[in-house]
């Protein structure tokens, strides 16, 4: 699935008819370019501010692919010019490969799962899961918002619902702590979503205001790791700077590379989980994060002499909004086969291959 601009200057474009969103198959070739600007709707559904179809407006240049290619579907945004009406509307479309569009989502409805006076405005990023369920992040305007919760994090699943929003209180009740910001979010079949977030309120810091959460299936929030929280190994040092995430959609294996609080030689490390494991209630601990390396350990490749490791990175696959899964390449298979760079010691620095999360 490729999102694309054309020259509007070359033959047959125009700055309406420039956008859009193409279809191929592994071996290149055309399989479907209906979705296109200027194009009518060939079959408009689902939720849409007017029961008439229209034409596609200005395309976002993004697009989603779940993990399951049997189901068929795909999704981006775009504008729409609904018949009749002069005003172009952000919506979310799911698309299947025989041509029908779906909107998932639009500019005006009542936003999914809340007051219905609340509206959608705008779509900032999405995703979809194996199952073709979006899950996207979008504002909302209405009574009651404000700059300071009018961002939202929605699954599609049925019933389609709000996981989190920004403004709301995490951590426990009359904590004093909310979300301010959503950074990065990634969806999960055997629970909802992970969530990479900014924290603000009571005792948040610089140093401890990142945290990455797992929306489990009952919709409470399981904190898989937080800045300043002590990481386990024998000289109990605090994590640093979350740096990195990686989530393995269809079985919610996840990696997390993290700096680490005490000496320079062994101040990073990194994390490995699975959102797969246990359940959302006494056998939630089984979904926490275990170090797997650390900055310092001793490494053996089998290609280069034994050393220590000075660095660990992780390269996921996000896109600019921080929507990933979305069918972007990955360093982590569904069996917890897993790539990552490390720099050693002596210099040598290794592409390192095996199973990372069990």
């Amino acid at each position: 699935v490729l999102p694309y601009v054309l020259n509007a200057k070359a033959a047959g474009a125009t700055a309406t008819t420039d956008t859009g969103v193409l279809v191929l198959n592994q071996d290149g070739s055309l399989q479907d370019k209906a979705a296109r600007e200027g194009q009518a709707m060939t079959g408009l559904l689902g939720a849409t501010p007017s029961s008439e179809p229209g034409v596609f407006g200005q395309f976002f240049s993004r697009a989603a692919v779940g993990a399951d290619a049997a189901i068929q579907f795909y999704g981006y945004p775009a504008y729409w010019l609904p018949d009749g009406e002069t005003t172009a509307l952000q919506s979310l479309f799911a698309d299947r490969f025989n041509g029908l569009e779906v909107a998932s989502i639009g500019q005006g409805n009542s936003a999914l799962g809340m007051d219905p006076a609340i509206l959608f405005q705008s779509v900032l990023g999405e995703t979809m899961d194996s199952f073709s369920w979006f899950l996207y992040r979008g504002t909302v305007s209405g009574p009651g918002v404000t700059k300071s919760n009018n961002e939202v994090l929605w699954h599609e699943n049925v019933p389609a619902q709000p996981l989190m929003r920004k403004g709301d209180e995490v951590l426990g009740i009359d904590s004093g702590i909310f979300i301010s910001r959503f950074l990065k979010f990634w969806p999960v079949d055997t629970g909802t979503a992970i969530v990479l977030a900014k924290l603000s309120g009571k005792g948040v810091s610089s140093k401890n205001d990142c945290i990455v959460f797992l929306v489990q299936d009952d919709l409470t929030l399981l904190p898989l790791m937080r800045e300043g929280d002590i990481a386990c190994d024998w000289d109990c040092p605090r994590i640093g700077v979350i740096q990195q995430v990686e989530v393995e959609p269809s079985t919610g294996r996840y990696l997390i590379q993290a700096s680490l609080t005490g000496a320079s030689t062994r101040n990073q490390a990194l994390f490995a989980g699975s959102a797969g494991y246990g359940d959302s209630g006494t056998g939630k601990f089984k979904r926490l994060p275990a170090m797997v390396l650390r900055k310092g350990a001793r490494f053996d490749t089998g290609f280069s002499d034994v050393t220590t490791v000075k660095s660990i990175l992780i390269e996921p696959r996000t896109d600019k909004n921080g929507a990933g899964g979305k069918g972007l390449g990955s360093i982590l298979t569904a069996a917890g086969y897993g790539v990552i760079t490390i720099q050693f010691q002596n210099g040598a620095k290794e592409l390192v291959s095996g199973l990372l999360v069990p």
